[in-house]
């Protein structure tokens, strides 16, 4: 065997010297750059620990959260066949009221009123309970926010299907007449969702979505000409509540933080890298899983790591730079405008970016689904606004602005782009009230279905125009009912 020289050993050593130099070297500024980065947004006061973002437990007397999550576990499952219909569209800017009707068919069962009201007078006890903990101001639970996206989350599914059946008594006690019940309920729906309090982005989602189940309640109920004006008014403020805002963006906050966590974590710990980088990924052949082990031991702690962990958070920046503006303008369309343009500036992330591939969320449609139901919130408050006012006046009013300051602080505005929510009287004594929706067009009030849904004429957020429904004819409710008797499975 050629022995080297001891000339050209010196040289070796000298290279692999000035390689090991180039390499430290690269990572300290790798290091350097994300730490100056991060330090860069504490001084603008951005906080990056996700124990920064923890709700702090308010006293017992004051948290609601485990009386109304006992309660809430021991509620039977509703079968999604025999879900309430509510505020269904019959046509575009018409809706079937489902409390008005004797027989309630869907396209599974001919009635499903007597399961519900089964379900509901069964748990008579247990809704109370839920009314009880909810007239605590806050509802905070024990999440352990220091296993980051690895947390259990227990009471999120009953926590939804609690705010659904007390949506569903609602609508059960207007059919009965009981309307110091039905009310009740509704309040506590809304309640139930707005008062929680979890920086988390499925958290704020549930939230959404169990307040989109109160306002089709709420709909419904404002077709009931036996509320009081106080009755009216306890719903309302209940709507006022409810501020989806700071959970929106204190989402974004901690999904961030965790993010940040997971990076710091992967750097120490091989297997936990090793665990959350092969997500989606499938290993072929022993060199791929070769190749791929010398990354996560070597290549990304060292290196890429610190370019990865800086993306993501430079992302989650231009999420919360946008909510802000949205909330701050009142105006989805400037968020989503902000938004788009800075993402394109930012990017895709590289593909040696092991974690942004995998961690990075879609908050694209996060932002549309919080912004479609503040939208929904301020139309349903408005309606119940303008509800008041005939019930006061004894007519609906000529404009928005005719209800400040009797029944709202401010005119409404529409929370798609900012300006006053629109509204006009129809010539038969009824109203037209609507959003311009997420295509930011006004359409002039039109509820048809949007190009592109995908769910007909059936959800009143997704026509041209978020049109505000006014009741169907008989006409149709008959009709419809004739389409679903068609679907219904035959007896055999």
């Amino acid at each position: 065997m050629m022995r080297l020289s001891p000339k050209l050993f010196l040289w070796l050593a000298v290279f692999a010297g000035l390689g090991v130099m180039i390499l430290w070297i690269e990572h300290e500024r790798a290091a350097a750059g994300l730490r100056a980065f991060k330090a860069g947004l504490e001084a603008k006061g951005e906080r990056l620990s996700w124990n920064n973002h923890v709700p702090p437990m308010p006293p017992a007397a004051s948290n609601g959260a485990p009386d109304f999550n006992r309660a809430a576990a021991a509620l039977p499952a509703l079968k999604p066949e025999f879900q309430l219909p509510r505020m269904k569209l019959l046509s575009p800017g018409r809706a079937r009221v489902s409390w008005r009707q004797e027989v309630l068919p869907t396209d599974k069962h001919p009635d499903v009123w007597p399961v519900v009201g089964a379900i509901v007078e069964e748990n008579r006890d247990l809704l109370a309970e839920m009314h009880a903990a909810l007239e605590r101001p806050m509802m905070v639970n024990a999440i352990p926010y220091e296993r980051g996206f690895e947390a259990l989350l227990p009471h999120i599914p009953k926590l939804k299907s609690a705010t659904d059946l007390l949506a569903i008594a609602a609508l059960w006690d207007l059919r009965n007449g009981n309307t110091n019940s039905a009310l009740t309920n509704l309040v506590a729906s809304i309640r139930s969702v707005s008062r929680v309090r979890e920086p988390l982005m499925v958290s704020q989602l549930i939230r959404t979505g169990g307040g989109t189940m109160a306002v089709q309640a709420t709909w419904e109920a404002l077709d009931h000409d036996g509320s009081s004006d106080a009755q009216l008014g306890a719903m309302q403020r209940a709507w006022e509540e409810f501020d989806i805002r700071d959970g929106a963006v204190g989402a974004i906050q901690m999904e961030r933080a965790m993010c940040i966590a997971v990076a710091a974590k992967c750097r120490t710990n091989v297997s936990y890298l090793r665990q959350v980088g092969s997500v989606g990924h499938s290993h072929s052949s022993s060199p791929v899983v070769a190749a791929q082990d010398i990354w996560f031991q070597i290549i990304w702690p060292a290196w890429t790591s610190y370019g990865d962990e800086r993306w993501m958070i430079g992302r989650a920046q231009i999420h919360l730079d946008a909510s802000r503006l949205m909330f701050a303008s009142n105006s989805y369309a400037l968020g989503k405008a902000q938004m788009t343009a800075a993402m394109a500036a930012h990017g895709e992330p590289a593909k040696l970016h092991i974690l942004s591939s995998v961690l990075t969320p879609s908050v694209e449609n996060y932002f549309r689904r919080v912004a479609v139901f503040e939208s929904s919130r301020i139309i349903a408050t408005t309606a119940i606004a303008v509800q008041r006012h005939k019930l006061r006046h004894g007519k609906f009013p000529e404009a928005l602005s005719v209800l400040v300051p009797e029944f709202l602080p401010s005119e409404p505005l529409d929370f798609m782009d900012g300006k006053p929510l629109r509204y006009r009287l129809l010539p038969d004594g009824q109203f037209l009230l609507w959003s311009i929706g997420d295509d930011f067009v006004d359409d002039g009030g039109d509820g048809s279905t949007a190009p592109g849904s995908t769910s007909g004429a059936r959800v009143w957020t997704q026509g041209r125009d978020m049109v505000w429904p006014l009741p169907a004819s008989e006409a149709e409710v008959a009709a419809d009912n004739a389409a679903m008797e068609a679907k219904r499975p035959k007896a055999p």
